[in-house]
């Protein structure tokens, strides 16, 4: 709607026309920024399983004219996420971490963070979503961490892009803990999701049924949604149902491969 641009959707229009962005990598739920790493640090992660190779060709990722804009609402993870945004700019690539932000369906300030504790796990089920499954104790509350975040709704950030209007190809890493769903129905309606980049759009999914109480998803909804789009918008999305879980920690410290170490200390 109208009223004042949202701090976080601005900034993405600024991050794309400052680095002069022609292809994107939208991480959405960075939780540590593993995923960018693995981007442009590929020989750091052997044996990890991606589709970037599908969507950026090496060409395109050797002239580093992929950005990347992560959105990550657990500030537990800020100060992590800006030694791993300095290592990799030092290395040449546009990255930035949107951080206190999540994405979700509807723009909203002040909504409540939840963290799972799994602390040994870096909080990986943390949201603004109150439920979560855990492995043992299936559906769990999650606990209120205190703090309050912004919540930027797809819509608006797919939007910014396309008005950017240079982006050639998007990957999309969904993994926002329960809130994709009314993320992705939101910007399907809004005939948002095809409109971002003109060559090819990725999604790169993690699914999340079980932290909704109500409203239950059906079976192969994401399956159904772009089923929709490509019959009303005609366009190129491609999607996979997926979770690279490899490297959750990071790369381990690595003493005969130094640029693969990051300086935690700013």
């Amino acid at each position: 709607g109208g009223g004042q641009r949202r701090l976080s959707v601005s900034t993405v229009g600024r991050i794309l026309r400052e680095g002069k962005c022609t292809d994107l990598y939208l991480d959405l739920g960075s939780n540590i920024g593993v995923q960018p790493r693995k981007l442009y640090q590929p020989e750091c992660y052997p044996g990890a399983s991606s589709s970037f190779q599908k969507v950026f060709p090496e060409e395109v990722l050797a002239a580093k004219s992929v950005c990347t804009i992560g959105f990550e609402p657990n500030t537990n993870h800020a100060a992590r996420l800006q030694a791993v945004q300095r290592h990799l700019t030092q290395l040449g690539a546009t990255v930035h971490f949107v951080t206190k932000a999540a994405v979700g369906g509807d723009d909203q300030a002040n909504v409540s963070f939840y963290t799972d504790r799994a602390y040994a796990r870096h909080e990986w089920g943390g949201g603004i979503e109150e439920y979560t499954l855990t492995p043992k104790r299936g559906v769990q509350r999650k606990v209120k961490s205190g703090f309050v975040v912004e919540v930027v709704s797809l819509s608006s950030l797919l939007r910014e892009i396309r008005e950017y209007g240079r982006i050639n190809r998007l990957m999309m890493k969904v993994d926002i803990e329960g809130s994709e769903y009314m993320a992705l129905s939101k910007a399907v309606i809004n005939r948002e999701l095809c409109s971002a980049a003109t060559n090819l759009t990725m999604i790169v999914m993690e699914e999340h049924p079980t932290t909704l109480r109500a409203n239950k998803p059906p079976p192969q909804f994401f399956d159904s949604l772009l089923w929709m789009v490509r019959l009303t918008e005609g366009c190129n999305v491609e999607s996979k149902v997926a979770d690279d879980e490899t490297y959750m920690n990071d790369a381990p410290f690595n003493a005969s491969m130094p640029k693969c170490n990051l300086n935690l200390s700013s």
